[in-house]
């Protein structure tokens, strides 16, 4: 992808436990714990309205391999990692993108680029 950037809405995803479990087992061989954001995103193409759709969509196949606290409230996060995402640009559902995120998960919302 070069330097493109994607920034998208986190419209819910993992507690905190279940991210800091996935960040343990991030390159744990023959372990694979499941995790998954729901983002929102634009369709392609423009409906009746003439206006583009805005459709929930899965980030899934995600490996942590870094977090780290973004304020003292235990629970807002800042996330680096790799994912796979099938979203126009980005058609390629079987490579995986490079993600940074701000994340909280009392809200379960926050903000992720992939790169």
């Amino acid at each position: 992808m070069g330097n493109i950037q994607r920034n998208f809405k986190i419209t819910s995803g993992p507690d905190r436990d279940q991210l800091f479990t996935a960040c343990k087992y991030a390159y744990e061989k023959g372990v694979v714990f499941p995790i998954q954001f729901v983002i929102t995103h634009y369709t392609r193409f423009k409906n009746e309205a003439r206006k583009r759709d805005l459709v929930p969509k899965l980030v899934t196949s995600i490996r942590i391999v870094g977090i780290e606290h973004d304020s003292g409230s235990g629970q807002a996060f800042r996330i680096h990692g790799y994912c796979k995402v099938d979203i126009w640009p980005l058609e390629n559902s079987d490579r995986l993108y490079e993600f940074h995120a701000q994340y909280n998960t009392r809200s379960g919302k926050g903000t992720l680029t992939i790169e």
